[in-house]
């Protein structure tokens, strides 16, 4: 008959961090009898060859994949290793709790901390203080940053794996950097500013960055899409985006460098921006 072969290799960090999470896993010998009593341990003694292991070794191979799970979750700080204990970080915490891979919170943090040294560095050369209400921070500029954080986050969506690539995408693309704000670069503050969002540099998913952010710039611009599957498209689009940019304060607030009042000012203008599909400007004139 057909078998069934275990996928959990394939997204094992994530699991191994939920349950580190959970309190089911607090030690290294907690993750080795945990990966014991799973489906994948039973067919990789029945089958070693389908999981590349072989037939003598299958502790060994069990062993040694728990410890390169455990390093990618320390390595993207998603856990705390003292030793054989293992306590779950904040980053970790963030990842579970919006069910985002692994991945994902560090890489977020990455990008605001990049927005964050974007707009102090325009703060500096304008003389703009940052210690007043940042609702005065001037629209063109607020728009400028908006669309450096959508830029970021169309990159780190994309490595979700969640907006597909259809057949037709390159005449909506073409189409849509024609008529969007933003084109497919990412807005700069000042014309003397390098852009610094994160640019995707795999070239199938480079493709994919740029998809989804004109797809923003569709939406706030009110273009209206003549195909269902895109507008489906940019409707997951929307409602991952709402859940990266929860995720996104808590990243904030947890953390002890950033302006948390500007960067939840920042995150909150450009969920208002996507729920109302209006943006005042969308950057200074270069």
């Amino acid at each position: 008959g057909f078998l069934v072969e275990s996928t959990l290799c394939k997204n094992l960090c994530n699991f191994i961090n939920v349950e580190i999470n959970r309190g089911t896993i607090k030690s290294m010998n907690d993750a080795f009898k945990w990966i014991n009593c799973t489906f994948f341990s039973k067919r990789l003694i029945q089958n070693p060859s389908y999981y590349e292991s072989r037939s003598k070794e299958e502790a060994s191979f069990r062993k040694d994949l728990i410890e390169k799970t455990i390093r990618s979750l320390v390595e993207n700080e998603c856990l705390i290793r003292r030793g054989v204990g293992l306590t779950p970080s904040d980053l970790g915490k963030i990842a579970v709790a919006f069910n985002l891979d692994y991945s994902l919170p560090k890489l977020l943090r990455s990008c605001l901390e990049d927005i964050r040294l974007e707009f102090k560095r325009w703060a500096s050369v304008k003389q703009y203080d940052m210690n007043q209400s940042h609702k005065e921070i001037p629209d063109d500029i607020l728009g400028a940053i908006v669309g450096q954080l959508l830029f970021a986050l169309s990159g780190v969506i994309t490595l979700q794996s969640i907006i597909p690539v259809r057949i037709g995408d390159e005449e909506v693309i073409r189409e849509l950097t024609r008529m969007g704000q933003w084109k497919t670069k990412p807005p700069r503050l000042d014309v003397s500013f390098p852009a610094i969002a994160r640019v995707i540099t795999d070239g199938f998913k480079s493709g994919l960055q740029t998809k989804c952010f004109l797809l923003f710039q569709a939406h706030l611009q009110e273009i209206k899409l003549q195909r269902k599957d895109v507008y489906k498209d940019l409707s997951t689009l929307i409602q991952i985006t709402e859940v990266m940019l929860s995720a996104c304060k808590m990243i904030v607030q947890n953390s002890s460098v950033m302006e948390e009042s500007l960067m939840i000012s920042i995150i909150n203008q450009t969920s208002g921006a996507l729920d109302k599909r209006y943006l005042s400007s969308f950057g200074p004139k270069m």
